[in-house]
């Protein structure tokens, strides 16, 4: 297998047939008083979307010239699809569109997106290393590695595909920190820019090397000691801190101590689908206050809101309208968190076609303006509020 094909192999966080934790009782938790607006932070604007009829062929032509004018970003992206198409579970996937080192213009070109946030999580730092000089010297075409706004912008006049170095789980023994902050400077200097405090309960961590407590955790235990100093130096190097599987308590600590913008790179709404895993109403106002942004994702288990196991457009349109109502449209990205072509059919992740076609931000896209989202508010969806984060956070030095 080629280092790129293991490389986005460690964006899909969990093998199809892998057992999800189902929804938990919440644990009582006094929140924090809300926190004011970072300084220059927008307030929430509420979106009151329309109530339109569902989407048309019109609709889906509308949306595919109007994506192609965006630059939209996927909170959590992959470059590998099926050699299968019609596998159903345990499918192979391959770089797409072949085996080969990949060609980022022809990813782009198919599914509209420009740029992603790649997880380096099971490569180590060396691995990253490897990525970043093969995507330097052409191995990878038509692509660019993000180190600051400046190479976003020039991936955009160059027609390349851009991709922000991110990692959610630090159990490859590269992303240890050795209950130290010198790695954090050493890891952005070689490329890192998005770093999850706390993947879920998979880490294991000792208590020495503990940044915060996961989703499945428990909702009490919040940021540690080392984590609140971690927060600290993220935000001086322009590092962007993601609490996405964080636990509820880690969660509301961590937008409390940044003094950036915070990601839930791919997370729902808890109000709709309530899984330990989905973002309460208190974490998305704190996230938001930081000038936030939350990647609503389109896993099956995550969208369903009647929990009779299914899932499909109308859930992933509740949970966009949900969290941009709470918040505010400034707020609110979309996140794959899947192969290009979606989860294996047969797996709890998988939610419907459309949401695993190639192009579902371009059928989303239609959904929503069936809806009567306005051209504005869906370029912030597609990909501003992300870029917004990104120009505010990443230096350019």
């Amino acid at each position: 297998m080629t280092l790129l094909r293991v490389l986005i192999l460690a964006l899909l966080l969990l093998p199809a047939s892998a057992s999800v934790p189902g929804s938990g009782e919440r644990g009582t938790v006094t929140p924090p008083s809300p926190a004011p607006l970072r300084a220059g932070a927008q307030a929430p604007e509420v979106v009151v979307p329309g109530t339109g009829a569902p989407a048309t062929a019109a609709d889906l032509e509308w949306a595919r010239e109007f994506v192609a004018r965006q630059t939209v970003v996927d909170g959590t992206a992959s470059s590998l699809v099926k050699v299968d198409p019609h596998c159903r579970t345990g499918c192979e996937l391959s770089v797409f569109p072949g085996a080969g080192p990949g060609d980022f213009g022809t990813l782009k070109a198919v599914t509209g997106i420009d740029m992603g946030i790649f997880s380096m999580s099971g490569f180590g730092l060396e691995g990253m290393i490897d990525f970043r000089d093969r995507t330097a010297d052409g191995t990878i075409a038509n692509a660019r590695v993000v180190l600051s706004y400046g190479d976003i912008e020039t991936a955009r006049e160059n027609g390349e595909y851009a991709y922000v170095f991110y990692v959610q789980s630090r159990v490859a023994p590269q992303w240890q920190l050795d209950g130290e902050l010198a790695n954090l400077g050493r890891w952005y200097a070689e490329g890192l820019r998005v770093l999850q405090l706390r993947y879920g309960d998979k880490e294991g961590h000792e208590p020495d090397e503990r940044l915060a407590y996961g989703s499945y955790e428990g909702d009490e235990r919040g940021v540690t000691d080392l984590g609140r100093r971690a927060i600290a130096e993220m935000n001086r190097l322009g590092m962007i801190v993601d609490v996405s599987h964080l636990s509820r308590q880690s969660t509301l600590d961590a937008a409390a101590l940044s003094n950036k913008p915070v990601l839930a790179s791919h997370a729902n709404a808890e109000a709709l689908t309530p899984q330990d895993r989905t973002k309460d109403d208190d974490e998305l106002r704190a996230i938001a206050a930081t000038g936030g942004v939350i990647g609503i994702t389109p896993i099956g288990w995550m969208l369903d809101r009647d929990g009779d196991g299914e899932a499909g457009m109308e859930d992933m349109v509740a949970h966009i309208e949900y969290v941009a109502e709470l918040v505010g449209i400034d707020h609110v990205g979309l996140a794959t968190d899947a192969a290009l072509d979606g989860w294996d059919p047969d797996s709890r992740h998988y939610a419907d076609a459309e949401l695993a076609a190639l192009d579902r931000w371009v059928r989303v896209t239609a959904a929503l303006h069936a809806r009567g989202w306005s051209e504005e508010d869906l370029a912030k969806l597609l990909g501003g509020n992300f870029l917004r984060v990104l120009r505010e956070v990443l230096s350019d030095d």
